[in-house]
């Protein structure tokens, strides 16, 4: 029996990341959470502020549909997975709503959708972007048992980095565009979100296999 001191942290990452189908769903993971955190996170609330003129405060009530969103569709997207017993379908149709969302974010209406809509497009985001939830499942999977968890970690970082980067170079985006009108600089800047998500679903389509775990590692 191997002991938690065995454990090489280094050697379970080259494990993680030689896994075959790991750098497709770690790059799903990372083009599907970069937009919408970004939009959460930071630049959500300025849009609704500088674009429709509203306060902060009711501008933050939006937002919340954003977070409800998220936490319906985490339990919905992974019930689904698991009543069709597949990873990659789901993923995929997922990830190509969000990228439909995000197209109405940047061309309906010159990226100024209606404001009667916004909660419901808001919502709808948060829904789609829980494809993440079976991205941990498919990294778990495909990784040995023991590297389970870094696996998990592995794709968060992952996550946590194009956040970081996305919500900057939005900000850059909007400050070269300040000239504009709010709307058009902010849907400027909304097509790299736009972009994102297409990418999640390119790498959701080339992830292998199903994410399932081969018989001999499920009963060993």
């Amino acid at each position: 029996m191997v002991g938690v001191g065995d454990f090489s942290p280094w050697k379970g990452l080259i494990e993680v990341l030689a896994a075959k189908g790991i750098l497709p769903t770690m790059s799903f993971y990372l083009f599907n959470q970069a937009g919408f955190f970004a939009l959460v996170g930071t630049w959500g609330i300025p849009w609704l502020v500088n674009v429709y003129a509203l306060s902060v405060q009711d501008s933050s009530s939006y937002s919340v549909y954003l977070i409800l969103g998220i936490m319906s569709g985490g339990f919905l997207t992974g019930w689904v997975s698991d009543r069709l017993g597949r990873r990659k379908m789901p993923m995929i149709a997922s990830a190509l709503l969000h990228v439909l969302l995000w197209g109405i974010m940047v061309f309906w209406s010159s990226g100024k959708p209606l404001l009667s809509f916004v909660k419901i497009l808001f919502f709808l985001l948060g829904v789609s972007n829980t494809a993440f939830v079976i991205a941990w499942s498919v990294a778990k999977e495909l990784t040995p048992k023991n590297c389970t968890g870094l696996a998990i970690s592995v794709l968060n970082a992952a996550g946590f980095l194009s956040i970081a980067v996305l919500t900057s170079v939005f900000g850059v985006v909007l400050d070269f565009y300040k000239a504009l009108p709010a709307a058009e600089a902010y849907r400027t800047a909304f097509f790299l979100p736009l972009a994102c998500s297409a990418l999640s679903v390119f790498f959701g389509a080339v992830c292998s296999g199903d994410g399932r775990r081969k018989s001999a590692d499920s009963q060993s």
